[in-house]
């Protein structure tokens, strides 16, 4: 596949490179917190409208018929999955299904920053075998629960993989109409890929305007190999032009995409830049030759 480097605002040029859904979504604030971004009933209407979208187009794949677990990740990290996630919960929740949020991101959780929760024990003490049972905590929102990451273990893509998360997800369906896992960027870590066989499906959250083509191009192949089921694309931060749905800067909230203390995340991220990036000019010198 072909690309240009960067993915820019028209969402139709992610339809044209990929054959999966691809959905948009407006911001109404520009807020850097968490807290004035998640959505409720009295956000924007085109905010919840396009939520909804999602929603409905998650629901008509078929995954409904019984419990589902979803899995949002990026290529990349700032790229709004964690925020994308909170809201598509929510959405669910605020149409009367039982839901569940569990952050998977052992590297780097942001969930309990969301909903405003002290992080403590949650996921990695129970597929450490540290604790026999994994206790989602409530949320301010109604049907919505949230399991916390717990410590930050020296091994996520292996307690991820274990067969204590099989297990988890086994029973927590008995309980929920609908899971999701905040996972890592895929394009970073395998800890995204690591779930692929306990999950029904995943959503790909894309920064218009920022995500690196060839990075989501990566991103898809990787899912793909391991079986995963892309549901589909969200793009956010669509420029306001030719009459697209617009916002600030989505995905730039708090700490969340500092990677760089979890490994040389950081340091990818601004590599890759550079490695795309247009080589300088040389320089003329004062007699007019190079």
């Amino acid at each position: 596949m072909n690309l240009t480097a960067s993915v820019k605002t028209h969402w139709s040029r992610l339809q044209k490179w990929f054959s999966h859904k691809v959905l948009r979504v407006p911001e109404e604030s520009n807020q850097q917190n968490y807290k004035g971004k998640l959505i409720s009933e009295d956000s924007a209407f085109s905010v919840l409208e396009s939520y909804r979208t999602i929603r409905t187009n998650i629901q008509y794949t078929g995954l409904m018929v019984s419990s589902a677990v979803i899995g949002v990740t990026s290529a990349m990290p700032n790229e709004g999955k964690s925020l994308s996630c909170s809201n598509l919960a929510i959405s669910f929740a605020m149409s009367g299904k039982k839901v569940l949020i569990i952050d998977c991101d052992l590297r780097n959780p942001s969930q309990h920053l969301a909903f405003e929760v002290k992080d403590g024990a949650g996921l990695s003490e129970y597929l450490s075998g540290q604790t026999e049972e994994a206790k989602p905590c409530a949320t301010f929102r109604e049907n919505l629960d949230l399991l916390l990451t717990g410590k930050r273990p020296p091994n996520p893509t292996e307690l991820l993989s274990s067969e204590r998360m099989k297990t988890l997800l086994a029973s927590l369906r008995e309980k929920y109409d609908v899971i999701f896992l905040d996972l890592p960027p895929v394009g970073m870590m395998s800890d995204a890929a690591a779930v692929a066989d306990r999950t029904d499906g995943y959503v790909l959250v894309v920064e218009s305007g920022e995500s690196e083509a060839p990075n989501l191009d990566r991103a898809v192949e990787l899912l793909s190999n391991v079986g995963a089921k892309i549901l589909g694309l969200v793009l956010n931060n669509v420029s306001q032009k030719n009459g697209h749905y617009g916002y600030g800067r989505y995905g730039r909230y708090g700490r969340y995409g500092r990677y760089g203390r979890y490994g040389a995340y950081g340091q990818n991220a601004e590599a890759g830049k550079r490695a795309n990036a247009a080589p300088e000019k040389p320089q003329k010198k004062k007699n007019g030759k190079k």
